[in-house]
């Protein structure tokens, strides 16, 4: 069993308690309203304004806008923070869409403490999943360059 909350911003927040190894998600319109399901047929009907949805079978919180799960979503932004970080920007199969369960996580980080960053991002970030962190402010290909302003998708900028 696992706890999964959905936010309401505006409102309130919803608490489910599902069981992770038969449920799953359907998206039903543009309205954000999901039908969860379990095998035994017990159905839940839920408002959800958060651009998010859940990966029952492991109960991971996947951010839509980014492609990416929540919690390093937030790792990130808190090492970007700690490091002084300027900008991140993703770019890659995930800022496209195209992306795969297991497809790496491309960054291109400016300004800041890019080392400390890069470090931490590589040794304290709790996924399986690969980095590919890219120090733009410095020389980097043409092509690369390329991809992210036509891909990129900006995840942090200092305020």
């Amino acid at each position: 069993m696992f706890i999964a909350e959905f936010e309401r911003k505006d409102l309130y927040s919803y608490y489910g308690v599902f069981c992770s190894s038969h449920c799953t998600m359907h998206f039903v319109s543009s309205l954000f309203i999901y039908v969860l399901s379990e095998n035994n047929g017990v159905s839940l009907l839920c408002l959800w304004t958060e651009l998010s949805i859940m990966s029952a079978d492991k109960g991971a919180i996947l951010n839509m806008k980014y492609n990416l799960p929540d919690r390093i979503l937030r790792e990130i932004v808190s090492f970007a923070k700690e490091h002084s970080i300027t900008k991140i920007i993703l770019f890659g199969s995930r800022a496209r869409g195209t992306n795969t369960e297991r497809s790496d996580i491309d960054i291109a980080v400016y300004g800041g403490d890019f080392d400390g960053f890069y470090w931490d991002v590589k040794e304290k970030t709790h996924s399986l999943l690969m980095f590919d962190i890219v120090q733009a402010d410095v020389s980097i290909s043409d092509e690369l360059k390329e991809e992210i302003e036509k891909d990129g998708v900006v995840i942090y900028e200092k305020a």
